[in-house]
């Protein structure tokens, strides 16, 4: 009996503990580096393969990690001339994309650019975009200034 009212609390207390989620990111947010502090982090990203004249689109997640509004403003690449943030909507039971506005990321939040969503769309490549290649990109923030990054090119997003 004494062995029971001992035991059992702590027993209790044990199984309570181990059945808390763990820390850490959630499952949408494996490919996601949030873990610096006080800077603009970008991570898990991705692009669509592409026949040169055709359309290509690019996946990412934006962390601002800082104290104030950072705004991606513009997208730039040798790739094209013409690269910018699209948004895909539902209207009247079709499904389109079309240019969204600027993003502002607000302090300590995440920003996913995803298929389905927001995401950058880049239009008339200039050669052809298959999967195991990799291309540049800046992105231009009103305060961080410019990110160059080297984005893979894959059939589907590599983190699911």
């Amino acid at each position: 009996m004494i062995f029971s009212k001992l035991f059992f609390p702590a027993f209790v207390i044990i199984f309570l503990f181990g059945c808390q989620p763990k820390s850490g990111n959630s499952p949408d947010e494996t490919n996601t580096q949030i873990s610096q502090p006080d800077s603009l982090t970008i991570s898990g990203g991705w692009l669509r393969p592409a026949a040169s004249g055709q359309n290509s689109a690019a996946y990412l997640h934006i962390f601002n990690g800082t104290s104030h509004t950072d705004t991606l403003r513009a997208i730039t690449t040798d790739l094209t001339e013409q690269a910018g943030i699209h948004e895909t909507y539902q209207e009247n039971g079709m499904t389109g994309m079309r240019p969204a506005a600027l993003l502002p990321i607000a302090p300590k939040s995440l920003l996913k650019l995803q298929p389905g969503g927001l995401h950058i769309m880049l239009m008339n490549v200039n050669k052809q975009l298959a999967e195991g290649d990799s291309v540049e990109i800046q992105l231009q923030f009103s305060e961080a200034g410019t990110k160059q990054l080297r984005l893979p090119v894959k059939l589907s997003n590599p983190g699911k």
